[in-house]
């Protein structure tokens, strides 16, 4: 009698887990036997019946037949490319369904998102699907899975909101109720017998209800948004997590995020995703705003893991490319390099991490062959190790297939006359320049010839290559004769000629980069009027190109609205350029991209954010940046939309600058490590690689500043030699010198109310007081020894949000107020003469204005002072810049101020620029700094090798 055995195979969450099943495989040789042949045949079998070993559709069967109205137009060598081909297939074999689509931008990963959807189709595992996407991308979606991927025109059942919005994407008065969703529920689970598409920004108002339905496969596009730990994204992580406790229940677990960026350099910002991805949804109640000690077990537990094993201890990129590398010399090249240390007389036990950093990177250096191995093993520990454990990101390729030319303008502001000028040229040969005319065939006389500018430098340059001679001549040569940038009163910035200088002479690929430095008067009235020229100039060069035009859209709204006025008011009045004019507002996106891709020669002015996200622009072939953004991801974005699949002609990318204010820094650091030049896809993340978590100490006797990277700053207070010896006084009383206290310079926010301590353009701190008219800042009480870590509003401020002088008898009747809402700069001094003629009998003398902490002392013991919000007082913040709330202590409540830490390259750099307590000595020198160790992190990204895996 036969007996016949059935095996049920189930897989755990960790099933997959490559690393872990790593560490389990045992380095003891075994002789090769039956039983080993017997296994490996089993396993083969296994593979056999693995139902993604292979796409069961083939890629033309795509292609749109003539009676069809659905289909994909067929494209060069198939409908579906093959690098969307291997994507797809490597989701849905590696991924099983579960993770992130990370190709790079204008790699087509709405197609691959659809050739998984319809696999998953083909094998009858969907009966249900729901399209998370961002507002202006939704008719893009719906073109694409109900036109070319053949669901049906309107078969998706759009749930976002009609009509006008907010700003930010919400609408007013909507809601979704789940009885209007049309559900199935005869498997016991409710699913909808339609397929949904909804806004991103009306996703997050459905309550917990959701959790009842059952989508077999749910869509998120730009995921990257999903890193955010509080707001709409927050909220949106939450809902998909409890989403997928029902999918887990029914075993149908498939769900696709998609971001051609991950994270912006900062790994610990990318923890969410990973944590998601990792653990198939994770916990819901992980995702609400609250501190990780509050968090599950497992979230914990993953982030620890995360954070030791998988970032190697590191919260950026830039960290993580060293830390790697000192590992892997350590384990690999250990002989080598304890023997490049010995003849040094030193011993690697003895060096801090610091230092043995620093001995590395010398020791690389002087061993060209064992730096290639390394930048290797770092290359695949980035890629292979930490990105691919959750999402499909294919080594870069020129998917396009053209090609990419970069332009820069940057301007030199100067109230100096722009006529001829005399300049010591090369050889120490003086040559004539005509400033004002500087771009044309005649601006340079040299020895009675006439040339342009670029015809001089490459007939007498020499050895040099031109744009490091170009550099030479127009930084130190030009406009130090014209200007010197350290003395020109429109600069802040200290060491400026210095860093415009080394940037200039190392862009790569410089046969794709061309940089005009154009000096000019630079209007106060109209500052907008260099730029508009210039601007015009490339519209009427390029009659028969499509055009878009981009602005910095992270810039305040009301900043933002008027230049934007201003350049369409000056094209509108050209009548040639008025007729190729396409507006793009939020609201007529869709509109206005079909009349762009119609019209030839359009120029698509783009007034919102929108057009740099999943909008297909390809028709066009110029991009002028009339505003460069300091967010390194908008600067990618909106060249994906130009330089995509798609595009059949040679892109050009037109950048305007100022070379004084912020864009002109960013654009010469953007272009030095390749972020407009590069086809990579990590071009965001190397320009947001650089350690945010800076730490700035201040030498309390001279006022010197050092901003210092969280591991340099603790390696310098271990030793204790955080000291300023920068004068005389500082070394007064103390040889080593005067011990510098780290300051802040971050804004901070309220656990509990949410109140923001944010920094003033003056230095200090705005007042957190909600009504204070006057919008004062607070001071620092610069006490010894406890420097920056006490701060209070002036005497002048707290009478400003004082009861008394707002609703009672002294309303309306204090000179010194009254003269203070008019200027919030008056000095103290010219506030207590105000003071003392002062005659109003209701003032009391304990209200007079005052200078230092001592005069808000009667403030605070005051009897007005509990129904004042908040009570006036000190903020004192402890080692760890965490300090009581003052309006949640006002109402008795328990709240803590703590800091708020830059995640992006873009807060980073804007808050860098903001810091003015150094005079901007410091700035250039840390972006200097940043751009020298991106360029080696750049070259180590692109050694991507999808093969190369441990």
């Amino acid at each position: 009698m036969s007996i016949k055995k059935r095996y049920d195979i189930s897989f755990t969450n960790s099933a997959f887990n490559r690393e872990k099943q790593e560490q389990n495989i045992s380095s003891t040789k075994r002789q090769y036997t039956k039983l080993i042949a017997d296994m490996n045949k089993n396993v083969e079998e296994l593979d056999r019946f693995d139902d993604f070993d292979s796409l069961q559709i083939n890629p033309r069967r795509y292609k749109k037949d003539k009676d069809s109205e659905y289909g994909i137009v067929p494209r060069v060598p198939d409908v579906i490319y093959p690098h969307q081909q291997k994507a797809a297939l490597g989701f849905l074999k590696e991924l099983r369904g579960f993770g992130l689509l990370a190709d790079v931008v204008g790699s087509g990963k709405t197609f691959e998102a659809g050739v998984v959807i319809s696999e998953l189709a083909f094998r009858n595992k969907l009966r249900s699907m729901l399209f998370v996407v961002p507002t202006q991308v939704i008719n893009a979606w719906k073109d694409v899975i109900e036109n070319k991927f053949g669901l049906g025109k309107g078969k998706l059942l759009d749930l976002s909101a009609k009509g006008p919005r907010n700003k930010d994407g919400s609408a007013d008065g909507y809601s979704v109720k789940f009885s209007d969703i049309e559900c199935n529920d005869d498997t016991g689970f409710m699913i909808p017998v339609r397929p949904i598409i909804v806004a991103m920004e009306d996703f997050v108002k459905w309550d917990d209800g959701l959790a009842k339905l059952l989508f077999d496969v749910i869509v998120v596009d730009e995921a990257h948004h999903l890193c955010s730990e509080e707001g709409v994204y927050a909220k949106a992580m939450r809902l998909l997590s409890l989403m997928m406790e029902t999918k887990k229940k029914a075993n149908v677990t498939y769900l696709l995020l998609l971001s051609a960026t991950p994270h912006s350099g900062n790994l610990d910002h990318m923890f969410r995703l990973w944590y998601f991805i990792r653990c198939i949804g994770g916990n819901p109640s992980d995702f609400e705003e609250k501190e990780d000690k509050d968090r599950t077990y497992a979230y914990v537990t993953e982030k620890r893991y995360y954070k030791t094993v998988v970032c190697k201890n590191s919260n950026t990129v830039m960290d993580f490319v060293k830390k790697v590398k000192l590992s892997e010399v350590e384990l690999n090249f250990s002989k080598e390099f304890t023997k490049y240390l010995s003849d040094k007389g030193k011993t690697l036990s003895k060096l801090s991490n610091v230092e043995k950093a620093k001995e590395v990177a010398e020791f690389l250096f002087d061993n060209v062959e064992i730096y290639e191995n390394v930048k290797k093993r770092v290359a695949s520990a980035y890629h292979n190790g930490l990105l691919r454990s959750i999402m499909i990101r294919q080594p870069a390729e020129n998917m396009v297939g053209q090609s990419k030319k970069i332009i820069n303008y940057l301007f030199f502001p100067t109230n100096k006359v722009l006529g001829n000028i005399k300049v010591e040229g090369f050889n120490e040969k003086a040559f004539e320049l005509d400033l004002s005319n500087i771009s044309s065939s005649k601006a340079v006389t040299f020895e009675n010839q006439k040339y342009s500018l670029e015809e001089y430098i490459k007939e007498n340059k020499g050895d040099h290559s031109y744009q490091k001679a170009y550099a030479d001549l127009m930084v130190r040569n030009v406009l130090n004769t014209l200007d010197n940038m350290e003395d020109n009163e429109y600069f802040e910035k200290a060491n400026s000629t210095k860093f415009y200088l080394e940037q200039l002479s190392n862009f790569p690929d410089l046969n794709k980069v061309t940089t005009n430095i154009v000096p000019v008067n630079y209007d106060k009235e109209h500052k907008l009027a260099h730029k508009i020229t210039v601007l015009k100039k490339i519209l009427h060069d390029n009659p028969d190109s499509r055009i878009i035009i981009f602005f910095d859209y992270g810039e305040k709204k009301r900043k933002l609205q008027s230049k934007v006025a201003d350049v369409e008011q000056s094209l509108r009045a050209d009548a040639e350029l008025a007729k190729r004019l396409v507006v793009g507002q939020v609201n007529n996106k869709d509109k206005a991209i079909e009349e762009y891709d119609d019209k030839e020669g359009a120029i698509l002015l783009a007034t919102d954010v929108a057009y740099t996200e999943s909008a297909n622009l390809q028709k066009g072939n110029i991009i002028i940046n009339f505003q460069v953004t300091p967010d390194p991801l908008s600067m990618d974005q909106r060249i994906g939309r130009v330089f995509r699949l798609g595009q059949e002609n040679n892109v050009t990318i037109y950048s305007l600058a100022d070379m004084h204010k912020l864009e002109g820094y960013v654009l010469m650091y953007f272009t030095r490590i390749g972020l407009l030049t590069s086809n990579s896809g990590d071009a965001t993340i190397i320009a947001g690689s650089n350690n945010e978590e800076m730490v700035t100490v201040q030498c309390e006797r001279c006022g010197k500043v050092m901003l210092l990277d969280k591991e340099e700053y603790e390696e310098l207070k271990k030793k204790d030699e955080l000291y300023c010896r920068e004068t005389q006084e500082c070394v007064t009383y103390n040889p080593k010198g005067t011990k510098m206290n780290e300051m802040a310079v971050f804004d901070f926010k309220c656990d509990t109310c949410g109140s923001i301590f944010a920094r003033s353009a003056d230095g200090g701190y705005n007042c957190i007081s909600t009504n204070n008219d006057a919008k004062g800042v607070m001071c620092n009480d610069g006490e010894s020894g406890v420097a920056n870590r006490k701060y209070y509003c002036r005497k002048i401020c707290s009478i400003a949000h004082c009861s008394f002088f707002t609703s009672s008898l002294m309303k309306g009747k204090c000179p010194a107020l009254e003269a203070y809402k008019k200027n919030k700069n008056i000095d103290d001094i010219d506030l207590m003469a105000l003071c003392d003629d002062c005659t109003n009998p209701n003032c009391l003398e304990r209200c007079r204005v005052g200078s230092g902490i001592n005069s808000i002392k009667h403030c605070m013991e005051c009897d007005y002072a509990d129904i004042c919000h908040p009570r006036q007082g000190i903020i004192t913040f402890n080692e760890h810049w965490e300090a009581e709330c003052p309006r949640c202590k006002s109402e008795r409540k328990l709240g803590k101020l703590k800091k708020i830490t830059a995640r992006t390259f873009e807060s980073y750099i804007r808050g860098s620029w903001n810091f003015t307590q150094d005079r901007g000595r410091t700035f250039c020198n840390n972006l200097l700094k940043e751009a020298s160790k991106v360029a080696e992190i750049k070259t180590i990204l692109e050694m991507d090798n999808l093969d190369d895996r441990k």
